[in-house]
């Protein structure tokens, strides 16, 4: 793998990464915003994953910060796949404060909102906590790919201009979900299911194959079969 690091200013780091494993050639670009300056160290060194095996570069910087007891320091944390300026971009549109509680409060609002699609009648409590915690685990993923500035990253490796109305979607672990999870949000979430369902079109145009396990913009090629057709035909 490949990973680069870099120090922008005393409150700014960025970096990108190329994973060569399971899923290879996958990208992510990272830019971290902190709320105190810092200084820093740089180690950019090598190890080796299996003995006798090569040996692999990493990268990693040590940031020093000169707090009082009881300090808080915050950090805002954007991704993308296209390039570490989407990334930036990702934090300034959707982080633009530093109001942890706000954050915290709109995540909240969010999954409830995602959540309360679906009410359950009944005073077992532990079955309502099963219940919901597995609704929960529906909206993780496949989660969203595009940029806030409708970019995202093609199954061609390359850059594509999307529209963030129509987003695109990653992380079809489909051998999983075809049986169950997509019939789910095909009734109860349907906005999602169909760009779910045109994200693997796109990625059928881009790369001449349905998504089987798509993994952050790759394909694994994992398991048997064509999952992704009876998702598509279920959803029709």
């Amino acid at each position: 793998e490949e990973m680069e690091l870099e120090v922008i200013s005393d409150t700014e780091i960025c970096g990108r990464k190329k994973t060569v494993y399971w899923a290879f050639d996958q990208y992510i670009n990272f830019y971290a915003k902190f709320s105190k300056p810092f200084t820093y160290t740089m180690v950019t060194d090598s190890m080796v994953l299996d003995e006798g095996g090569p040996l692999l570069p990493t990268a990693k910087v040590l940031l020093h910060f000169n707090t009082k007891a009881g300090e808080e320091v915050y950090v805002k944390v954007g991704i993308s796949a296209v390039d570490i300026d989407g990334a930036r971009k990702n934090v300034e549109a959707e982080i633009p404060e530093w109001d942890f509680n706000g954050v915290r409060k709109a995540a909240r609002a969010s999954w409830n909102d995602y959540l309360a699609k679906i009410d359950i009648d009944t005073d077992d409590k532990d079955q309502k906590t099963m219940f919901y915690t597995a609704l929960y685990h529906t909206g993780v993923q496949p989660n969203l790919f595009t940029d806030v500035d409708g970019r995202y990253l093609g199954m061609d490796l390359k850059a594509h201009q999307g529209s963030v109305n129509e987003p695109m979607y990653t992380i079809f672990s489909l051998w999983d979900t075809y049986r169950n999870v997509h019939q789910l949000l095909t009734l109860v979430y349907p906005e999602r299911q169909i760009d779910m369902v045109r994200t693997m079109l796109d990625m059928y145009r881009e790369h001449g194959w349905l998504p089987k396990w798509e993994l952050y913009g790759r394909e694994t090629l994992t398991m048997e079969g064509d999952p992704s057709i009876p998702v598509i035909v279920d959803t029709w």
